[in-house]
């Protein structure tokens, strides 16, 4: 450390490249710390109960939807979501003029020929995103539970257990059992 003499007494001449000499002339360090994939559960027989999966919600903008004439749009939607035709159709016409109507989220690589149609109507919206699917409709959710993002209240014990604020963490059953396992263990780079 350079040191320098103030007052008549000896004190360091504190400078950033004290620490380390890549800091001088404005140059800093930043963690980057990418979010970490949630592990899938399996049941005893190695089916998928849970996991974290590439998806898509998939949704309509009613006003431009003329039921008519775009029966096809619908079909799609039903087929996509396990919806009924009628169900749907129903929705449509009853929505308010300028509402979003979201109908389904399903994984990517559930259908995607028909996801990709879906994708050329205008009136429909399929917005890609990562998220925990539980599959079989939710098997078991009282033994598997579910996650949910750190809500504000919590985020500074979180954030001092090594969690970043847009993670999501588990609530219930499984998934609060076995909170480390399944989120396994953070790295980054400097």
């Amino acid at each position: 450390l350079k040191l320098a003499q103030e007052d008549g007494a000896w004190k360091v001449a504190w400078s950033d490249d004290a620490i380390l000499p890549e800091l001088a002339g404005g140059n800093f360090l930043r963690m980057d710390s990418p979010a970490i994939e949630r592990q899938p559960i399996f049941d005893r027989n190695g089916n998928v109960l849970a996991a974290q999966t590439a998806a898509a919600a998939i949704g309509v903008w009613p006003a431009y939807v003329d039921l008519g004439v775009q029966e096809g749009l619908v079909s799609l939607l039903s087929g996509l979501s396990g919806l009924r035709y009628d169900k749907i159709a129903t929705w449509i016409k009853e929505a308010e003029i300028g509402a979003y109507l979201p109908v389904a989220e399903v994984p990517l690589d559930q259908d995607p020929r028909r996801l990709d149609t879906l994708r050329g109507w205008s009136a429909a919206v399929v917005s890609d995103y990562s998220r925990r699917l539980y599959y079989g409709g939710g098997i078991g959710p009282h033994v598997v539970g579910y996650v949910s993002p750190i809500q504000a209240d919590e985020a500074a014990d979180f954030r001092r257990r090594g969690y970043r604020v847009d993670d999501r963490v588990g609530r219930k059953g499984l998934e609060q059992w076995g909170e480390e396992v399944l989120l396994g263990k953070r790295g980054g780079t400097l």
